[in-house]
């Protein structure tokens, strides 16, 4: 507030002369103080490191994290044994950030354009270019978030056949990185219980496929199941091809713990 004060009565309240400065407080230490500006450039040295020292105190603590939580590699995720602070996150995130502000005033200087690289814009345009890797972190995390892991058995009960007895079905899916595979289990024939493998299982969101094929005397049977995850359960519907036409049923399966 003093700063701020200081500067506005410093250009009389002039408004203009007050935008048209590049940096206003260091315009009106020099109009007024003279040779003791440079305790006023001094100060604004030390705000500007202090302020960068804790945005990278701040964002390697969520690249930290990240390591920690293994959306990065795990090695970003230690802390120095003696003195217990993050030290890999923070040269990672130092040297990377620093790559990506030098690229930046090279390709000014390449282009060109190196009037871009005063003191305000630059300091700017670096300050954008060195949270890059802060959001691709925080882009991964929301990512890993959305993701749905169906590992696990779900069962679901569906009607005898002809009145009879109702019939348990067993779902066992098994998600590996981005391979889903898993085995239904249902009633057969005179009391048998039937384990097919399923095919063509995919996962999408919280969206799972798959089907299953059965044959019985030489002829070859294809049930396609598609279902969404949510809450315990994957419910969504079953389609299959019956005297030449296609038919579909709800089905509802919930998660055994």
């Amino acid at each position: 507030m003093v700063f701020a004060y200081a500067t506005v009565s410093g250009f009389g309240y002039n408004v203009t002369k007050l935008g048209a400065a590049p940096i206003p407080f260091i315009s009106v230490a020099d109009a007024t103080i003279g040779v003791l500006a440079f305790f006023a450039y001094l100060a604004g040295m030390t705000f500007t490191l202090g302020a960068l020292i804790a945005g990278t105190n701040s964002q390697a603590r969520l690249v930290f994290n990240a390591g920690r939580e293994g959306l990065l590699p795990g090695w970003i995720g230690h802390v120095n044994s003696a003195r217990r602070t993050p030290m890999n996150a923070i040269f990672t995130f130092v040297g990377i950030s620093g790559l990506i502000i030098g690229g930046w005033a090279l390709l000014h200087v390449i282009g060109g354009s190196t009037g871009a690289l005063n003191p305000i814009n630059f300091f700017a345009e670096s300050s954008t270019m060195g949270t890059i890797l802060v959001l691709g972190a925080t882009l991964q995390v929301q990512a890993d978030d959305k993701k749905i892991d169906p590992t696990g058995t779900y069962q679901w009960v569906m009607s005898g056949r002809n009145g009879g007895p109702d019939r348990t079905n067993s779902l066992a899916l098994k998600l590996e990185g981005d391979t889903l595979t898993g085995k239904l289990t249902s009633p057969g024939r005179g009391g048998q219980t039937t384990e097919t493998t399923i095919n063509d299982a995919k996962l999408t969101g919280a969206d799972v496929s798959f089907t299953v094929v059965r044959t019985f005397n030489d002829n070859t049977f294809t049930n396609n199941y598609t279902g969404t995850i949510a809450d315990g359960t994957l419910k969504g519907k079953i389609e299959f091809v019956r005297d030449g036409e296609t038919r579909s049923r709800d089905w509802k399966a919930t998660l055994q713990k």
